[in-house]
């Protein structure tokens, strides 16, 4: 991995930034200060700055042409140098100093044939003084044509000798015309005023400018000068300067590209085995004829992103031809950059196949591995490619596919913004809003089976004063004295059986005294002791009867008492039992009982469940508090992603220059109010459902406002609308609570409005009333606006009309690609050629085989990449157009 990553480094990736600088003196001048060197030596003082590039500019003077090249040559073979060098000379005409560079292959003879054509003679070789005597403007047409084919630079224009500083009126501008390039020294005072004035005061809008050193000495040489972007250190690089003056030149000091770039692409197995492809950080062009692979390329970096086409419908036909270039088991790794660090993306082709053979479906099985590259080894992390390294890819057709979806279109402008914030913060408050719903709806079924269980409480208080009534009625009132009665007579009657009892054992009886015989010692005492006992015992018989007597009479009386009483009581309870009887129970106890049940209920109520509705409601407005302020933030943060939305409208308007205009209409995108209304009333039994949703939407009545007209039960201001009684029923009856909080939450999207100004017409046209190829190129207009993740698009041609891509679609890759990776693949030439490609990657079938290879990869100006280039549709036009585009005068 490490060494695909090395190898992908190591190869030519287009043009670069180059350190140059295009007028240097050497030992040739008479005027020098170099000492008694030799070429190697005078070629070391620019190497040790880090200079790729100088143009050797003697005096009047191309002596040392031919051995600096050689030596530079030399050094490059040798010691890995990067010097090279350009033939030219410095000439004095009037009193104005022009420099001439030459192709390579122009050698000292050659230089010196030049000058013996602008009248200075050999003997003035190498001297600073000699002036030729033709005009600037002659020595530049001299210059120009054949047999030097050079570029005239103006050297240090602001000085008295230079173009600017020197010459005035009428021959200033005949020779500003005639100029290529104005340089400017790297010491030099206001350069910015300079280039201004000669840019807006005199009119040469596109005239390029650089610095040079007009070194004579070591001491002159400049660490900083300026940097030209080429692909090779070239003539024809300098060239290129003349086409693209905007484009081609940095005052700055060149540093890597910050914003995200792909480095690279590596490929084992399938279409494109073994091929290693490097990749520019600004505008790469993939070029090839029909089926030539242009596409696959295109396929293969989004196969390892794991980036699914836009539009479903598309996902089939990618996956059939990702499956068709690669073979199970076959890798493909991307190499890019992010912030001064290294990543691997790699992903392996596996896939599965089910259903019938007539209707194959393929699903990709791999996922897509990230690696960092550090010192150690690369370092595994577990996200996403698209997660991590936001790009962005257009297949064939998908432009189109976004002019036909309005909610891809809002995708499209909030790339721009930035919207992960505010999605981030909607997301959380939605959550929010879900969980406060949630703990509204438990608390609200809480309270209402509180409020259920105290609903009857009046009830019970009526309930408590009638059983209080009973209860204070005589005959309840009454009754414990005659059940205290009735225990007394119980007891009372027990006690009498007791005397009964005990009268039954009051007589009994007595046992005579014994016999004794008639004569005993004591007969006389016997005797009279017998009479005594006799008598005692008929004393006692006596007793005894009168005392039962006595009893007998008592009890009879107690008893009489007792059963009067009995009457008394039989009567009182007769009428209880009517009593009763009338209240509907056998008991009185039942009453009591019910009594001190109703007592506790009220108890209950009062002081349970009472205060326990008061909290529960306080807890429910609390919560309802909370949800509008939820709500009141979810509002505000719709509301500001939809000013950030209208301000970059603006923006984009501006940038746009007047083709492509976009307005945004705020939360006017009905689609999922409508939808959630649907799903909610679904066998809700309302007719012509569309048709009312329609008048909700006509009526500006949102998804917060018709839950609030639910919520209070609106009817009135429902009907208000023109909705039937019965439709207005049915829709306040029948969602629940849960629903209508959803309602509440439900986002009435902003939808973008895009017009295109078709060609010669003053109005804008808005996209659904545009051809295929007008709204394709307006969406790719937004599309290709500054940003900085990179932009992959196949074959755009195919969808935008092909004067809109030279007027519009190339002017606008020019301004972005220095600040933004583009990759593309095109057969329209004009795309590489005035876009003024970076890289051409030229692709090919291989004949008789399944596979491509890149046949190809340099910077435009390349030889090889231009004869490709030519051989397109409209190739010679559009060279042809990008020499016109700054009325160039050198001839290439």
């Amino acid at each position: 991995m490490m060494e695909e990553l090395q190898d992908i480094k190591s190869h030519h990736c287009g043009n670069g930034f180059r350190k140059v600088d295009l007028h240097v003196h050497s030992p040739a001048s008479k005027d020098g200060g170099w000492g008694d060197i030799n070429e190697y030596e005078f070629l070391k003082y620019f190497e040790d700055k880090d200079f790729e590039m100088i143009a050797v500019t003697d005096h009047n003077s191309g002596q040392w042409i031919d051995k600096l090249i050689s030596a530079a040559k030399n050094q490059r073979k040798r010691n890995n140098w990067k010097i090279r060098i350009i033939p030219g000379v410095e000439v004095s005409t009037g009193n104005i100093h022009l420099t001439v560079l030459f192709p390579e292959d122009t050698d000292s003879k050659k230089v010196g044939h030049f000058l013996s054509q602008i009248k200075i003679v050999p003997d003035n070789w190498g001297n600073p003084e000699p002036i030729s005597e033709l005009s600037p403007s002659s020595v530049c047409d001299i210059a120009h044509n054949e047999p030097f084919n050079g570029i005239v630079v103006g050297a240090h224009c602001k000085s008295d000798k230079g173009v600017i500083g020197g010459l005035t009126g009428q021959d200033r501008l005949k020779t500003l015309e005639k100029i290529d390039i104005l340089e400017l020294n790297a010491d030099s005072e206001s350069p910015e005023k300079t280039i201004e004035y000669v840019r807006k005061n005199l009119k040469f809008t596109d005239i390029p400018f650089i610095f040079s050193s007009d070194s004579h000495k070591p001491d002159d040489i400049c660490s900083k000068t300026c940097w030209l972007k080429m692909d090779e250190c070239n003539f024809t690089g300098i060239q290129q300067l003349v086409f693209e003056p905007n484009l081609r030149c940095s005052y700055l000091t060149p540093t890597e590209p910050s914003f995200l770039h792909l480095t690279g692409i590596s490929i084992m197995g399938g279409l494109y085995s073994g091929e290693q492809i490097s990749l520019n950080p600004n505008l790469n062009v993939i070029i090839g004829g029909r089926g030539a692979g242009k596409s696959a390329l295109i396929d293969l970096i989004r196969f390892t992103f794991g980036f699914e086409p836009k539009l479903m419908e598309d996902e089939k036909l990618f996956i059939d031809r990702i499956t068709s270039f690669l073979n199970i088991g076959d890798k493909v790794k991307v190499f890019l950059c992010f912030s001064g660090k290294e990543y691997i993306i790699q992903r392996t082709m596996d896939f599965s196949e089910s259903g019938p053979k007539s209707k194959l479906v393929r699903k990709l099985d791999s996922e897509p591995q990230i690696f960092e590259v550090t010192p150690i080894e690369p370092l595994r992390i577990e996200k996403s490619p698209i997660e991590l390294f936001p790009i962005e890819i257009f297949a064939q057709g998908e432009v189109f596919g976004l002019t036909k979806r309005v909610d891809e279109q809002r995708k499209l402008i909030d790339e721009y913004i930035g919207t992960k914030p505010y999605i981030k913060e909607e997301e959380a408050i939605l959550s929010k809003l879900k969980t406060n719903s949630e703990s509204i709806i438990k608390t609200q079924t809480t309270l209402n089976g509180e409020i259920t269980k105290a609903s009857n409480e009046e009830e019970i208080v009526k309930r408590i004063s009638e059983l209080v009534k009973h209860t204070e009625d005589d005959i309840f009132l009454h009754q414990d004295k005659w059940e205290d009665e009735k225990r007394f007579f119980d007891l009372s009657e027990q006690r009498e059986k007791e005397i009964c009892e005990l009268s039954k054992n009051i007589i009994y009886e007595l046992n005579s005294l014994p016999n004794l015989p008639s004569q005993t010692p004591n007969n006389d005492d016997i005797k009279q002791y017998s009479l005594l006992f006799n008598s005692l015992k008929d004393s006692i018989k006596d007793m005894e009867e009168t005392l039962h007597k006595s009893l007998v009479e008592e009890v009879i009386k107690l008893t009489k008492i007792r059963d009067d009483w009995k009457i008394k009581y039989d009567g009182e309870y007769d009428k209880l039992a009517e009593k009763l009887k009338e209240l509907g129970v056998t008991d009185r106890a039942v009453i009591f009982k019910e009594l001190q049940e109703k007592k506790m209920d009220l108890k209950i109520i009062t002081e349970e469940i009472k205060p326990k509705i008061e909290k529960l409601g306080g807890i429910i407005q609390e919560h309802k508090k909370n949800r509008d302020e939820l709500i009141q933030k979810l509002d505000q943060n719709r509301s500001a992603l939809s000013k950030k939305r209208l301000e970059l409208a603006n923006n984009f308007n501006d940038q746009l220059e007047n083709r492509v205009k976009i307005s945004i209409d705020v939360a006017s995108d009905p689609d999922q109010f409508i939808m959630k209304l649907n799903e909610i009333y679904d066998g809700s039994g309302i007719k012509n459902r569309d048709r009312l949703w329609a008048n909700l939407i006509d009526n500006k009545i949102t998804p917060m406002k018709l839950a609030d007209l639910i919520l209070l039960k609106d009817n009135a201001a429902i009907e208000a609308l023109g909705i039937t009684s019965d439709a207005t029923s049915k829709l306040i009856q029948y969602p629940e609570l849960e629903q209508l909080y959803e309602i509440q939450t439900i986002k009435m999207e902003d939808v973008p409005k895009i017009c295109l100004k078709k060609e010669g017409e003053y109005d804008f046209t808005p996209l659904n009333e545009l051809s295929f190829g007008e709204k394709c190129s307006a969406i790719l207009s937004i599309v290709m606006l500054n940003k900085e993740k990179p932009l992959i698009i196949d074959q755009p041609e195919d969808e935008i009309d092909h004067a809109f891509i030279i007027e519009n679609i190339v002017e606008t890759i020019r301004k972005i690609k220095h600040n933004r990776q583009l990759i593309i693949s095109t057969h329209n030439p004009n795309i590489p050629v005035i876009g003024d490609a970076e890289l051409v990657i030229k692709v090919k079938k291989i004949p008789r085989k399944n596979t491509c290879t890149v046949e190809r990869a340099r910077g435009l100006e390349d030889k090889e990449i231009m004869k490709h280039l030519k051989v397109l549709e409209g190739g010679p036009e559009a060279f042809q157009k990008r020499s016109q585009k700054y009325g160039i005068k050198v001839k290439i």
